[in-house]
């Protein structure tokens, strides 16, 4: 019953894992705020009026408050009098707060670390304590190198099915994928496999190419 911190560098993944946990608990979209909702004011729009409230979430292409799950991306952006609405509401919930987050489970990630955000005083601790969220930690690929051929794999039977060709990658190109470092992990990653397996008019992606472009 926790709300969820994901924590861990760009690329690694957070989307999906917060995605899935969505998936667990229902089978609505999940209500997701981010960026550019923080300095556009939706959210602050959002948590002073139910009508903007409610044509948010249609824009979202959510309809009938069918989600169980709220998204916040890259939460330590979200500007500090953002920060006090949402810690109220929280605080309200169950009783006459806006029963948008009634029964709700919070999702948040970040690419900082939080202790230190907090520490700092750049993120208000009565909101952090108040949304009492359990914390998970994405590796950058990096240290999990051993997922990177199964990664290559997926992302190569998806663009295969997406443009319905049957490529493939040559062997020792994944020893050379798997021994190059990573700096935007997964997000890199299917970019960077992308861009070969369009460059590549054959069936066979040669370990030539791969080295050319890396």
């Amino acid at each position: 019953n926790l709300n969820v911190l994901i924590s861990g560098e760009s690329g690694t993944g957070k989307n999906y894992i917060a995605s899935a946990i969505n998936s667990l608990i229902s089978k609505h979209n999940i209500l997701e705020f981010n960026y550019i909702d923080y300095v556009e004011g939706n959210l602050y729009n959002f948590l002073i009026s139910k009508k903007n409230a409610e044509n948010f979430i249609k824009s979202k292409g959510i309809k009938n408050n069918d989600f169980k799950c709220i998204l916040f991306k890259d939460i330590e952006t979200l500007p500090l009098n953002i920060q006090l609405l949402l810690f109220n509401e929280l605080k309200m919930k169950g009783s006459k707060s806006n029963n948008f987050f009634s029964k709700k489970k919070i999702i948040a990630t970040t690419t900082k670390n939080i202790k230190n955000i907090l520490r700092n005083n750049n993120f208000s601790n009565e909101l952090f304590y108040e949304l009492d969220m359990y914390n998970i930690y994405t590796l950058p690929l990096r240290e999990r190198t051993e997922d990177i051929n199964q990664l290559i794999k997926n992302i190569i039977f998806q663009l295969n099915k997406s443009y319905n060709y049957n490529k493939e990658l040559s062997l020792d190109s994944y020893i050379v994928i798997s021994d190059y470092i990573w700096p935007g992990n997964i997000k890199q990653l299917k970019n960077f496999i992308t861009r070969i397996y369009k460059l590549t008019n054959s069936n066979y992606i040669d370990n030539k190419t791969v080295i050319s472009e890396l």
